[in-house]
Formats: structure tokens, sequence, C-alpha cells
């Protein structure tokens, strides 16, 4: 590995995989609980076996505490900061940070509940070890999980974004004699419409109440802002196999869709003449290389 500090900060930059799922995150507090539960009953550690109270009850008090701040973190407070916790932002170094969070309030918990069942005395002091031991046991493993997680996931996505582009290339190869249909854009309460030509639009983009559509008028990128929500859009444009809806902020004209790049978030397609990476959900992997073939 370099020891070029350029190539740790690189590293650290890069896109890394942020579960959006609110279904996930629930499992994942639970398999914390679980661990924790699970480690102490069998391990004992710190002498917990003497404790009057009985190892069983210990360890599920500090394994609720894992899942208390777990739930506290990742399933309340991550919907309160939408543009913090973006994956199209999200990487290596934010992972790590978040991490390092988790780690320090978990300890700072369970160190808590540790003076509270006496197995430490009410001090600073006593706190401070409790915190020192959790990081220190801790971040190194997870930090090692993260870095392999992201290395493979890079990978992968990218020797199957190779694959998509050889179907990008036959499928413009068999277009070219394709004729062009008018679509017609609304806003939600049908004042404002926007037609276009299959081959002018290159995107949709959701923005809150609003869509941005991007397409292009006399080889230059334009924008239209209508009041409407990308999921109706959507259904009003099912008809067009080639409008896909690969994200839940977007809608792509596939046949604009000149290269796809990979890496550990998974897809992202590129357009022509624009500079926007648009992301394929996780869920439409296997739909996008259907659509694309």
């Amino acid at each position: 590995m370099s020891k070029d500090p350029g190539f740790l900060i690189a590293k650290l930059n890069r896109p890394y995989y942020l579960e959006t799922k609110i279904k996930r995150r629930w499992l994942t507090c639970f398999q914390f609980f679980a661990f924790v539960f699970l480690f102490l009953v069998v391990f004992q550690p710190f002498g917990l076996s003497t404790l009057p109270e009985g190892i069983v009850t210990v360890a599920l008090g500090y394994g609720l505490t894992t899942f208390l701040i777990m739930v506290l973190l990742n399933i309340l407070i991550i919907p309160l900061f939408p543009k913090y916790f973006k994956e199209e932002i999200w990487n290596v170094q934010k992972e790590l940070y978040w991490n390092m969070l988790n780690v320090l309030l978990i300890g700072l918990a369970n160190s808590l509940f540790s003076i509270f069942i006496g197995m430490a005395p009410f001090t600073l002091y006593a706190v401070f070890i409790f915190e020192l031991y959790t990081i220190t046991t801790a971040m190194l493993p997870i930090s090692i999980m993260i870095f392999i997680k992201e290395s493979r996931l890079k990978n992968k996505f990218e020797k199957k974004s190779g694959e998509l582009n050889t179907l990008i290339e036959t499928h413009q190869t068999e277009a070219t004699n394709e004729t062009t249909e008018v679509l017609t854009i609304t806003s939600e309460n049908g004042k404002e419409v926007l037609e276009l030509t299959g081959d002018d639009l290159l995107f949709i983009e959701s923005s809150d109440n609003y869509v941005e559509v991007y397409f292009q008028s006399k080889k230059e990128l334009q924008r239209k802002l209508l009041r409407n929500s990308l999921k109706a859009l959507a259904l009003h444009l099912k008809n067009y196999p080639h409008l896909f809806r690969c994200h839940k902020s977007y809608l792509v004209n596939l046949k604009k869709v000149t290269h796809v790049s990979g890496n550990a978030q998974g897809y992202k397609l590129h357009l022509s003449d624009v500079e926007t990476l648009i992301p394929v959900s996780r869920q439409n992997n296997e739909e996008i290389r259907r659509r694309l073939s």
C-alpha cells in the first residue's frame, strides 16, 4: 500500500454505500443487540459471571443499551438531516466518522449502565477509561471492514459496468433507425405543458414538490421546473420503455445514456453533454441491465 498521504485522502474521499432503507437499518440495530448479548453470555468477560444479577440479565442490559443508542442515531437522527445523509455525497470518511460517533455514544451509554449496576465507580475517569477501551477495541475492526467493503463493491460494479457498456453500444447501433415520438410533460394542475421529442429529453430530477426536466433544445442544455411529483410523471410516461425511473429521485432517458461507471454505491449513468451522473438504485441493478439489453 502506498505511503503517500494523497493516497489515503483519495481512499477516504471515495464514494461509499449508504443504507437508505429503514427496514435494513432496523435489522442492523437488532443484529448489534444480538451480537452484544450473545458475546457477553458466551464469553462472560470482565468478571460478569460474578454479578448477583446474573450474566443473562446483565448481558440483556448491555444489549438493550446498545440497541437504543443505535435506534436513536440510525432510525431517529438520520431522517432529521437529509442533506447530510445523502448517498450522492456519502464517502468512506463520513462512514468512518458516523461509525465512530455510534461507538462513542454506545460506549458512553454502556459505561453509565456499568455504573448503574455497580461494575464501575461513578467518576469521570471510569467513564473515560470505558470510552477509551470501547473506541480502541471497536474502531480498528470497523475501519478495516469499511475499507474492505468499499474495495469489494467498487471492483464489483466497475466490472459489471463494463458489461453494461457493451450492451449500450449494441443498443445504440440497433436504434439508429428508430422513429422519434413526442412526449408531453405537464405540471400537476395541467397549466404548464412541455412537449419534447424522445431524443431531446435527457432526464427528470425530483426537487421537493417540483421536478426539474433536463432536455436539449438547439443542441443546448435546457432546464424546466414544473410543480409535479416524479412518481406522477413516471406513471404518466410509463408507456415509453426507454424512460426509466432508475432511482427515487431520477427518471432517465436510456437512449441518451452513453456510458456506465461503477463505484461502491452502484452504477452511475453518463449522458452526453451532461455533467450530472445519474445514480441507479441497488434494487434496479438487474432491471437496468434488462432495459439496456
